[in-house]
């Protein structure tokens, strides 16, 4: 018997949806209020920032006048009009480019992200602390010298892109960032042992690239408040390096491995994850049995995916599914029945 998936439903997986989009900005953009309006050099940021994007459904035909704080997408601090966050996500899917932005990421031409977060680095003290551009056709490589400046930066989120190259390894600069999203760019190279320096760090977001490189507990031994981990690689050139002795410092909730060299065995540090709700782990080489951690998450799990794996022989009886939305046991080497199906 190859395995078995059965799916609560035919609907999507609500977390990863969550995930992909995000919440919404706490900073309140195109408003009007009698705070300080925004400082002068960090509009004249913008302005070269939209002059580098093709927008062709008009969505930044607001960044007009002297008040970038009523732009949209644009959020300012009532106490400094600083410009703190900047969130042009498309809300709606790049299926024919009409509400796309596309424009480069690096240091190439005038309106460049380099430019304008720059601009705010050297002009505003360093005042931006959420970066949204997810699901538009940005493109070129995250800038390493403008990033390093970002020290009140919380928010990076760049997915459902066509951003490319390494993370920088001034990334460990940005100590107070709780959310980094780069899936479903084109990003390669390793991933910088400066990551594991993120103390606040809650959701490391970075499936869908083609990360190369080892990964160890060196990366993820500093993410103490990590609730959120996914990691991929489209060429299956990133491999796994993490000892069965080490116990994690967080406590996941949710886990996503793809494409990557996990196997041959069920990774041990996950044995300590008691909160873990939503497991993922596809054609990650393993080929052994289930392990006993599992078999007691099993009551608690809403997603639990395993296909694509070479896992044998028969399944535990003490392994229960109650609460599971899915289930995926497909393309394995399980033998005998189902237990949670009987």
């Amino acid at each position: 018997m190859l395995g078995a998936r059965f799916p609560r439903s035919s609907a999507s997986h609500p977390a990863r949806a969550k995930l992909e989009q995000g919440n919404g900005s706490p900073f309140s953009s195109n408003s009007s209020n009698s705070n300080p309006s925004c400082i002068e050099i960090e509009r004249k940021a913008l302005v070269e920032f939209k002059k580098g994007l093709t927008d062709p459904s008009g969505r930044l035909s607001s960044w007009v006048g002297n008040d970038c704080c009523t732009w949209m997408g644009v959020g300012c601090s009532n106490q400094t009009g600083n410009v703190v966050s900047l969130d042009l996500r498309n809300r709606f899917q790049c299926f024919d480019n009409s509400s796309c932005l596309g424009g480069e990421v690096s240091n190439q031409i005038m309106g460049d992200i380099s430019e304008l977060v720059g601009g705010l680095v050297e002009c505003s003290n360093s005042s931006l602390e959420e970066l949204w551009l997810g699901d538009n056709q940005v493109s070129g490589q995250l800038p390493d010298y403008s990033l390093a400046h970002l020290q009140n930066l919380r928010y990076l989120i760049l997915p459902i892109n066509l951003i490319s190259g390494p993370i920088p390894p001034s990334i460990g600069s940005s100590l107070k960032l709780e959310i980094l999203k780069l899936s479903y760019n084109q990003m390669n190279g390793s991933i910088p042992d400066s990551v594991g320096k993120l103390a606040n760090l809650n959701s490391l977001i970075l499936e869908y690239n083609y990360w190369e490189g080892v990964l160890s507990q060196n990366h993820l031994q500093g993410l103490t408040k990590l609730q959120s981990f996914t990691i991929s690689s489209l060429n299956k050139s990133l491999i796994f390096n993490i000892s069965h002795e080490w116990v994690p410092p967080f406590s996941l909730t949710y886990i996503t491995i793809h494409s990557c060299q996990l196997g041959p065995r069920f990774p041990a540090w996950l044995s300590n994850q008691k909160q873990l709700s939503d497991i993922t782990l596809t054609d990650v080489a393993i080929s052994n049995t289930i392990p006993y951690w599992l078999c007691e998450l099993s009551p608690h799990i809403f997603w639990l995916d395993l296909s694509a794996n070479r896992i044998h022989e028969m399944l535990p009886n003490s392994l229960v599914f109650p609460s599971a939305f899915l289930v995926d046991f497909s393309f394995n080497r399980l033998e005998g029945s189902l237990p949670f199906l009987a």
